[in-house]
């Protein structure tokens, strides 16, 4: 399989690159298309199929961008993100066996984000793999019941009077669905009509609609709001960034706060978000400190800290540039891009004594540790959260201390 969720099928002509593909099928290709050096095809048949092939959930799982592994057994799915993650591991120098947590594979993302084209025909859905035509999709068994539900009264409340095209951001406020609709294309009266009728008639806890750099219009209350890890409410923002396994998200929480041992300790918390992790860590810390570079994340995250009660300095900038210095224990949940700039700085000296890296991607992640690795920390314990069922790819928690002096 490769990293991006494609089967790497072997053929007489070299490797082709298709969707929905096991390991151990054989089959036949069509529409084979070379790109560069890559040669791309469809799966026309499956001549013979591999013991850990599964009928997908979806009959959209080949089109659409969303879940490129729906065809494969889940517990071999979950050994490829083990086994993608202990070779990550050791091609930084730093041998582990990986634990893996698991959760609901269906049924359970608590937000998603999907597109709406009404060019050559109106088409509300996902985005196709590897393009951008929009892949009409009715319901999609991923999604929590009250998110699919939510879709499917957007669909029919608001399609109709959609213009040009556009991203539209689905999540959850207090179990309610919540929308965010962003487009560069003028959008007529009967959309935001559409819009108030449906928050007014309690389909919807909030929408907001931004066209181009104007003000967002919003009705109702279009901020992510669920409990947080200590069982308190956790307000989120329009659209931002959180976990979208709702099963999960607490063990990845709680593990996070266990590994980073706070009590006592002066933590600082970079990439924080609007305070997943934060409400946890904040607790018992002798000081904390939280990073966070966008603006309504960061005002969210100082509103759920004050909320608890928690004593906390929090930071509107980038985590490149954070003080180190005061830290004993650092803590970080970059995006996919991974924190190359915070992990040189952490190889060079400092008073940090332990790190805990939290990351969504195995390649940023090796990257990162080898400088890590290299620069005198030592990998402790790596767990992986399965928070993306279908897909390729996994939540990981690394922990890592500072080797001693003399100590290879």
């Amino acid at each position: 399989m490769g990293r991006r969720g494609d089967a790497v099928v072997e053929t007489r002509e070299g490797v082709v690159f298709a969707a929905l593909g096991v390991p151990g099928d054989r089959v036949r290709l069509e529409q084979v298309s070379r790109k560069g050096k890559v040669r791309r095809g469809r799966i026309a048949a499956v001549l013979e199929a591999s013991p850990e092939r599964v009928e997908p959930a979806c009959a959209l799982a080949e089109r659409c961008g969303g879940c490129a592994w729906m065809a494969w057994a889940l517990e071999a799915q979950r050994e490829a993100k083990r086994g993608a993650l202990e070779a990550a591991l050791r091609e930084a120098g730093a041998e582990r066996a990986v634990e893996l947590v698991a959760g609901e594979a269906l049924g359970y993302r608590r937000r998603a984000r999907l597109a709406w084209s009404a060019r050559g025909g109106r088409r509300l859905g996902y985005r196709e793999r590897r393009g951008r035509r929009v892949v009409e999709v009715a319901s999609c068994p991923v999604l929590v019941e009250a998110l699919d539900a939510g879709w499917r009264a957007l669909r029919a409340a608001l399609g109709p009077a959609l213009a040009g095209e556009g991203e539209i951001r689905l999540g959850l406020r207090d179990g309610a669905a919540v929308a965010a609709l962003e487009t560069e294309a003028a959008q007529g009266p009967a959309l935001y009509q559409a819009c108030e009728r449906l928050v007014g008639e309690g389909a919807f806890a909030g929408v907001a609609v931004r066209v181009g750099e104007a003000p967002a219009a919003s009705w109702g209350a279009p901020e992510e709001r669920a409990l947080g890890a200590d069982g308190e409410p956790l307000e989120g923002t329009v659209g931002g960034f959180a976990q979208a396994h709702a099963g999960l998200n607490d063990a990845l929480a709680r593990h996070v706060a266990a590994e980073a041992a706070p009590e006592g300790k002066r933590v600082l918390e970079l990439y924080a978000g609007h305070g997943n992790l934060s409400v946890l860590l904040a607790r018992g810390a002798a000081a904390f400190r939280a990073v966070e570079q966008d603006g309504p994340a960061t005002e969210a995250l100082r509103a759920n800290l004050a909320a608890r009660g928690l004593a906390a300095r929090v930071h509107a900038g980038d985590a490149a540039e954070a003080r180190l210095e005061d830290a004993e224990v650092v803590v970080l949940d970059p995006p996919r891009s991974g924190a190359r700039e915070v992990a040189r700085r952490l190889a060079e000296p400092n008073g940090v004594e332990r790190v805990v890296y939290v990351s969504c991607d195995p390649a940023t992640l090796g990257r990162d540790l080898a400088t890590l690795t290299a620069g005198g920390w030592t990998v402790e314990r790596a767990v992986a959260f399965d928070m993306f069922p279908q897909t390729p790819h996994v939540e990981t928690v690394v922990t890592l201390e500072r080797r001693p002096a003399g100590r290879r």
